[in-house]
């Protein structure tokens, strides 16, 4: 039953339990008393509140246990299942505010991204004066030139919808191709753009829509990604201030660099400090910090000074401390363990896994660490017999099809699996070039297929080849590629490479939700982090499957199979590649995940480069 949350009736339950001795619960009191003042129709506030009363009720409980004696058994089981009951009811209210949140910012996305939003001035100058106002943040921005004189150039600004979406949701509402996109902010008086796509001449081009919003500047300011300024152009006759006589020329914004520079030197002795005193948020202090370095290496300190936020927002809120006797915090012994455990893990039965998993979780969101401590005790006790007996370990994964198919060796799998596939592929692609009207949903079978084979799980990895060979049974024979492209075979191998680069791509997106699956369980805190290194890899990897799939369509037309804009997305990626730096940290991630992006999109793309017919 759900009971009423609030600081009197707290009180007033303690005084009517005439209780042998007082307890320490002012904490308690006071995180009652801030739920208090929340409303319901601030959710933001109140979400934050719920938090902290979960948070204060396990400590609430632990101080209890050691009044137990002096309050005797009744007393004590009334008052700790009142507790339990305050933490029951703020878990709801906390999933509930949660979720009226969501609505909200949904609310928001879906005002804020319809076609006929991203060219309105009013919702542009809002995101321009919240820049201004709060100088460390950014947006994406994406930017479309006027079309003759009767529709001027178009800006917009979104602070969650990726560039590329944003800029291809502008070309439908504007009716424009040319344009850019990347990253915006504002410092000061001057607008500075970091550029993913660039655009001859933007940085005069950009003024119009901002006048045109009512936002002023003075400058506007072009990025390279290393944080070096690319063009920057005075708008002197725009600019407006206090002081109308006060010279328009703002001074030179800091770079990138400098600010990161800064909030490490601000950040480092409360980082020393804490480490000094210890604690839980130690590990993921040292963690962010590595991964800022390696992004300010990479000369991009703008995810470098990203992740340095989390840690001051780690510092400014830190995780309470709980510790067992001689004062080991159970939970970074928890990791630790855990981590050592992690490549020993993978290659274990799903069994092994599974348990392994739920230990996990009871660390993580019951705090109940000797519980999960003997979880992994009976995961060391099982690996040691899977190492004693091979064939155990095998013997138990056998029911799941998923995991492995039969007794076989997995070599003798894979080898089965590569023979069954050679003899499908050969077909596939004879009726694939002869552009059938169910090519998509072929096209899925066979991804589909690929999928699952990349995943190990050959018994549905063969299922799919099977539907495959019915669904092409059902289909006309292609005439020979040399017959119907006019003995043209370089076409016909230009369309393979570009369906074996969606392979690549399923294998690549693979790996990233393998490793994003991984994170959490050596870093159980560290949720948000990998929902974000994932979202970026899959914004990388769904732009290539655009360019790929705007490739096949040029490629239908044989008389003109490639054009000037395939060659050039497809040199642009090789080159992103080579110079990614997330890409290169996440394939030498430390979290025992194998992850491959830049050699298997690299020779992907490579082999599609050399193949491509000389544009007409």
């Amino acid at each position: 039953m759900a009971v009423d949350i609030s600081e009197s009736r707290w009180k007033a339950f303690t005084k009517k339990q005439k209780l042998a001795v007082d307890l320490d619960d002012k904490e308690l009191l006071k995180a009652l008393a801030r739920f208090d003042k929340t409303d319901e129709r601030k959710p933001e506030p109140r979400l934050e509140t719920l938090k902290d009363l979960a948070r204060e009720i396990p400590k609430q409980v632990t101080a209890l246990v050691k009044l137990k004696k002096q309050l005797g058994d009744k007393p004590f089981g009334l008052v700790k299942d009142e507790l339990y009951a305050i933490l029951e009811e703020a878990e709801a209210l906390q999933k509930k505010t949660q979720a009226a949140l969501d609505a909200e910012e949904d609310e928001d996305e879906d005002e804020d991204s319809v076609p006929s939003a991203l060219v309105n001035p009013k919702l542009l100058l809002r995101q321009l004066t919240m820049c201004r106002k709060d100088p460390e943040r950014t947006m994406k921005f994406a930017f479309v030139d006027a079309k003759g004189k009767e529709q001027p150039a178009m800006l917009a600004m979104h602070p969650r919808m990726g560039a590329r979406a944003l800029f291809t949701k502008l070309q439908a509402a504007a009716g424009v191709k040319t344009g850019a996109y990347g990253t915006a902010w504002v410092d000061g008086m001057s607008l500075m753009l970091q550029l993913d796509k660039p655009l001859s001449g933007l940085v005069k081009k950009v003024r119009a829509p901002v006048k045109a919003s009512g936002f002023r500047i003075t400058k506007a300011v072009l990025w390279n990604a290393d944080g070096t300024v690319f063009e920057q152009d005075e708008l002197a006759e725009e600019a407006v201030g206090d002081d109308p006589g006060k010279s328009t020329t703002p001074p030179a914004p800091p770079k990138p660099s400098a600010t990161y520079e800064a909030k490490l030197a601000a950040l480092k002795p409360r980082i020393e400090t804490a480490a000094a005193e210890g604690g839980p948020d130690v590990p993921k202090h040292a963690k962010l910090l590595d991964f800022a370095t390696t992004k300010a290496n990479a000369e991009d300190f703008l995810g470098a000074v990203a992740a340095l936020r989390q840690i001051e927002q780690l510092l400014d809120k830190p995780t309470p401390k709980t510790t067992t006797g001689g004062g080991v915090d159970p939970a970074a012994a928890f990791v630790a363990r855990f981590t050592a455990l992690l490549p020993k893990l993978k290659t274990a039965a799903l069994e092994i896994k599974a348990i392994a998993s739920e230990a996990g979780i009871v660390a993580k969101n019951q705090k109940d660490y000797d519980k999960a401590g003997a979880m992994l005790d009976e995961v060391e006790r099982r690996l040691a017999a899977g190492a004693r007996s091979p064939g155990a370990t095998v013997a138990e994964s056998a029911t799941d099809a998923e995991t492995t198919d039969t007794t076989q060796p997995e070599d003798d799998h894979a080898a089965t699996w590569q023979r069954r596939f050679e003899t499908t592929e050969p077909v596939y692609l004879q009726v694939m070039a002869g552009q059938p009207a169910d090519a998509s949903r072929l096209r899925a079978v066979m991804d589909f297929a690929n999928g699952k084979a990349e995943a190990k799980q050959y018994a549905a990895a063969s299922q799919a080849l099977d539907r495959l060979d019915g669904m092409l049974a059902k289909l006309p024979a292609a005439a020979p590629a040399t017959t119907r492209s006019g003995g043209n075979t370089k076409l016909v191998t230009y369309r393979k490479t570009l369906l074996d680069m969606r392979k690549a791509v399923a294998t690549v997106d693979a790996q990233i939700d393998a490793l994003k699956a991984a994170i959490p369980g050596s870093a159980p805190d560290e949720n948000e982090l990998a929902d974000e290194l994932a979202d970026a890899l899959h914004e990388l990897t769904e732009d290539l499957l655009d360019a790929v799939d705007e490739a096949m369509n040029a490629a239908d037309d044989e008389a003109a199979p490639v054009n000037q804009t395939a060659v050039g997305e497809i040199d642009r990626f090789l080159r992103d590649l080579q110079t990614n730096a997330l890409v290169k940290h996440v394939d030498d991630n430390k979290f025992g995940v194998k992850v491959s992006i830049a050699s298997t999109l690299g020779s992907a793309l490579t082999a599609v480069r050399k193949a491509m017919p000389v544009p007409a």
